[in-house]
């Protein structure tokens, strides 16, 4: 039987889906044994590396990081300044001696000087490493921490599929359509667990903020505005793309039906 056209770059595809299939799984696998063994967050097998040396587990959140315009030190304690003011100080240091000032901006490198880079970042999707001293928060955060390798399973098993089923010249068979049916359920599906696990962690941790204190005195230097929020939100765009990915496979699924009705007819 004659193969299909570009059979071995099809063959090449579906190597490489089938390791990253298997690496998903082995990198399950280790993360899960590290959490039952628990004596160190790493492991070193030959050249390859698994864990992360930082103790505990990967946690998504946003982070909102305020970089004062100006830090004014006083004798009796330090005020930062905000350009639109976000912050109101209890205490009013004015009328003591300034001792010194500083301020923080971003120097822009380019043709046009003119451009002035403000002192807050934001940033929607970072990762942060946490732990509990309760089990059921390092469980919980050890099996939402393997989404990402459990959907990435998931999905290099659906192409290696449709890959067999297209060197195969199944590709155009209506339970082929179910595949790719499948693949925009999954990536609505990814979404909605991403929703439950940002609202269970919001639940357990609801904002997190960087204190810098001193460990010799009393006093504290929060030179910057470091924010954590847990409640990560939802990418529509891939439920968006997860709606169109059903609707088209639906829409191919029954014109190839109707073609294949016409065939018979004649």
């Amino acid at each position: 039987m004659k193969q299909v056209k570009y059979f071995f770059l099809a063959r090449m595809i579906k190597l490489f889906l089938q390791f990253g299939f298997l690496g998903s799984l082995i990198g399950i696998s280790i993360n899960i044994l590290i959490f039952i063994i628990n004596d160190k967050p790493s492991y070193k097998i030959g050249a390859f590396k698994f864990g992360d040396e930082i103790p505990g587990y990967s946690l998504k959140a946003a982070l909102d990081l305020s970089i004062p315009d100006t830090i004014s030190n006083y004798k009796n304690g330090t005020v930062n300044t905000y350009k639109y003011n976000r912050y109101v100080y209890d205490k009013d240091f004015s009328k003591d001696s300034l001792n010194e000032q500083t301020a923080n901006k971003f120097i822009t490198f380019g043709s046009s000087p003119d451009i002035k880079v403000e002192n807050r970042i934001i940033a929607n999707n970072v990762l942060v490493r946490v732990r509990s001293n309760h089990n059921f928060h390092n469980f919980f955060w050890l099996i939402s921490s393997q989404m990402d390798l459990i959907f990435t399973a998931l999905f290099c098993l659906l192409f290696i599929k449709l890959t067999n089923r297209y060197m195969d010249k199944d590709i155009f068979e209506a339970r082929s359509f179910k595949l790719v049916s499948f693949l925009g359920f999954l990536l609505i599906i990814r979404e909605v667990i991403a929703f439950m696990i940002s609202f269970i962690n919001s639940e357990i941790i609801s904002a997190a903020s960087l204190s810098t204190t001193s460990t010799i005195s009393e006093k504290t230097y929060n030179y910057i505005g470091l924010n954590l929020n847990f409640s990560v939100e939802v990418d529509y765009g891939n439920i968006g793309v997860g709606i169109i990915v059903i609707l088209l496979a639906q829409v191919l699924k029954q014109a190839i039906l109707l073609k294949q009705e016409q065939a018979l007819t004649i």
